[in-house]
């Protein structure tokens, strides 16, 4: 898009050097950090890219202006970092304050996620302005950008680079070439049909936890009374599900390991956490349908992972504690 807008390989590329070295940068610091990436983490990447896009272009984009007035590189440079980079800086700041408030949160993929979201912002916002005015400058000067045929003060800015030889003819050809790829885009959607196809998601009630029967004790006799005494309910002997068939390991999905070590922190026998989170899992419908409601403190998924721990065997007091410092208290 870049190069249609611009016209011109070399204005196009300029705009995105900083862009491939905020995210070469963002990358190397994540790692540096040992920061854990996640499915909410990954959002980071593009968003990185967007915003240095932003920045980039929104600079490049006033020193092309400043130029074509008749401006020095090096004036024009200084101009546009001390206008247009004022006012994105201070937007720049007003994102990272927003996202540094997650950095707080107890919740560690919300903490992850602002942090790494703080860091790529401010990443973007120093390759723009610290890297983008001396290579504007450092290009202008090999004359790679066409701006003396520009010239024009007082005129709107061009951000396109002066076409070669016959401008019409060259411009009419853009034309059609442009109007050839929507009409490519269009030929390649799947429209024979003429219908749409509705899919329909039917509700899953998630299951009620049963409560344990309490034994019922027997009566004390009285003198003189011939009824038979009703003998008392045995209690169970074990857990409902022997934690022994399972391994003393975190089982695998995306958040099992934070779950599994969640429980083993709080005293829980290795087996009997594994045994809880497969059990919850399977009677929730899986771990995308448990976890989202977990997080949001969902109380009959916390009751079905109780439920599922005293079928395990595990503690209620452990248990609670687990959960407890899963949802940040």
């Amino acid at each position: 898009f870049l190069v249609l807008r611009f016209r011109s390989f070399s204005r196009a590329m300029l705009a995105l050097v900083p862009v491939f070295l905020a995210v070469g940068a963002s990358s190397l610091i994540v790692g540096l950090l040992g920061i854990e990436l996640s499915p909410l983490t990954t959002v980071s990447g593009p968003l990185v890219i967007a915003t240095c896009t932003e920045f980039s272009v929104l600079i490049f984009g006033r020193y092309l202006e400043e130029r074509e007035k008749g401006l020095t590189a090096r004036e024009a440079s200084d101009t546009a970092a001390a206008r247009t980079g004022r006012a994105f800086f201070t937007s720049a700041v007003t994102t990272i304050g927003g996202f540094a408030v997650l950095v707080i949160s107890p919740l560690p993929l919300l903490r992850d996620f602002g942090l790494i979201v703080t860091l790529n912002v401010a990443i973007a916002l120093l390759a723009a302005l610290v890297v983008m005015p001396p290579i504007m400058v450092w290009v202008d000067g090999k004359g790679w950008l066409g701006i003396d045929a520009q010239r024009a003060p007082g005129s709107a800015v061009k951000l396109a680079a002066p076409l070669p030889g016959d401008q019409t003819v060259l411009a009419g050809l853009g034309a059609v070439a442009f109007v050839a790829a929507g009409l490519g885009v269009y030929a390649s959607a799947d429209t024979s049909s003429g219908t749409a196809d509705i899919v329909s998601y039917a509700a899953v009630a998630l299951p009620t936890p049963t409560p344990t029967p309490t034994p019922t004790p027997a009566p004390t006799p009285v003198a003189g009374d011939d009824t038979p005494t009703p003998t008392a309910v045995p209690e169970d002997d074990g857990p409902l599900i022997d934690p022994a068939d399972f391994p003393a390991e975190a089982p695998e999905g995306v958040f099992a390991p934070a779950l599994f070590g969640l429980l083993t922190d709080a005293g829980i026998d290795a087996n009997a956490a594994h045994c809880t989170i497969v059990t919850a899992y399977e009677r929730a419908g899986g771990e995308d349908v448990l976890v989202p409601l977990l997080l949001a403190g969902d109380e009959p998924s916390l009751l079905l992972v109780g439920q599922a721990g005293a079928d395990c065997g595990v503690d209620p007091v452990q248990l609670s504690t687990a959960i407890a410092a899963g949802l940040g208290g």
